[in-house]
């Protein structure tokens, strides 16, 4: 009789045994895992103009209003890829199209000693209840106050961005009044505005008011003006006067008032209203916010901080949306800002050759003392 092979002298479980430890050893290797693709850029940043216009301001020249801001424009270049610091200059200057575009602030002061004649040019009427006025040793009717022009490079004039008192009867003749204009910040060549007014009749019964106005400077044109006590036609309004946005300022007036501020249970939502808006360049250097001001009506809409009643989005409307990115010149210049200055917008020319030249050669352009100072800036 032939013996059987030996292989089947061994036992069942051993065969398996072997066929498992020896499985590794004869599997192919597995292909190599692909690489991620890489992620692509939300903004492509790597094509348009090589030069960016960034205007700052301090958060202390918010409150004055007695002096022009000082605010500064600084240029951001482009050199391999990355942005960097070329020059500033004093002012608020926005590259719109072919034009440079200066803010400028520009006073007022109307002053009269005696009511209004009724043959006197402009004359509206004579405001009851200041006939009082007459017999009293101080007769003075006065209002004074700033707006803004926008005007072009080297020009003389300019186009106003808000509306300035011609003469006091157009302002029903009150005792006092007093006009504070803010220029909040820029989105584009999209100017965010407001100005604070108080007006004080002949009775001495004293009313403040502010507007918002929200000025296209590629077109020239007001694109929103409203008291910030009453929400407008404009879609802006509608889309960022919204539930969600009105939960977040109920929530800190409540936590407000448990906090030992003001005495609030529960807000109603009909008390509570949004006044107006504008970008904020946040620290996150992703996106722009939008920060909204909302009011509450006790004790009233008018006496309230704004920031303390105040919210970010970044849910924009779709005209808005391709504004929302940040400019990568923006956080290139952060490093470089004084403590307290913020940055109010930013602008790209669509210009080049020797308009852009011209434009950057004056930000690059060393500033010259004044007349009477030595180089250290003190006086001779």
């Amino acid at each position: 009789m032939r013996s059987l092979p030996f292989v089947t002298t061994l036992p069942r479980w051993f065969l398996f045994l072997l066929l498992i430890v020896s499985w590794p050893a004869c599997r192919r290797p597995p292909a190599p895992a692909s690489l991620p693709k890489p992620v692509k850029a939300q903004f492509d940043w790597s094509r348009g103009p090589d030069a960016a216009f960034v205007w700052t301001v301090p958060d202390v020249d918010q409150g004055v209003t007695d002096r022009a801001p000082k605010w500064k424009t600084h240029l951001m270049t482009r050199s391999g890829g990355l942005w960097a610091p070329a020059g500033v200059r004093d002012g608020l200057w926005l590259a719109v199209g072919d034009r440079l575009l200066e803010v400028t602030r520009i006073p007022f002061q109307l002053e009269a000693m005696e009511p209004p004649q009724s043959d006197d040019p402009g004359y509206a009427g004579w405001p009851e209840g200041c006939e009082h006025v007459l017999a009293e040793t101080d007769r003075m009717f006065s209002a004074s106050g700033n707006g803004f022009d926008l005007k072009p490079d080297g020009a003389d004039g300019g186009r106003p961005l808000l509306d300035r008192p011609a003469d006091l009867s157009g302002l029903g003749w009150p005792r006092i009044y007093r006009a504070h204009a803010r220029v909040l910040a820029s989105l584009g060549s999209i100017l965010f505005l407001i100005s604070d007014d108080l007006t004080v009749t002949c009775e001495g019964n004293q009313f403040r008011s502010a507007i918002f106005t929200v000025f296209d400077a590629s077109t020239m044109q007001v694109l929103l003006a409203r008291n910030i006590e009453t929400l407008g036609s404009h879609p802006w309004d509608a889309h960022f006067d919204r539930t969600h946005h009105r939960n977040r300022i109920r929530h800190q007036i409540e936590w407000a008032g448990s906090a030992g501020g003001r005495s609030v249970d529960k807000p109603e939502d009909g008390r509570i209203h949004l006044g107006y808006y504008y970008p904020v360049f946040h620290s996150d250097d992703l996106r722009v916010n939008m920060k909204l001001v909302f009011h509450y009506d006790e004790p009233c809409r008018t006496c309230e901080k704004p920031e303390a009643l105040a919210t970010l989005t970044i849910d924009w409307p779709g005209d808005l949306v391709p504004l929302l990115r940040i400019h990568p010149a923006i956080p290139a210049l952060r490093p470089h800002l004084a403590r307290g200055e913020r940055i109010g917008g930013v602008t790209l020319p669509s210009v080049s050759g020797p308009i852009l030249d011209a434009w950057t050669a004056r930000f690059r352009a060393p500033r010259q003392e004044p007349v009477g100072k030595n180089p250290r800036g003190s006086p001779l």
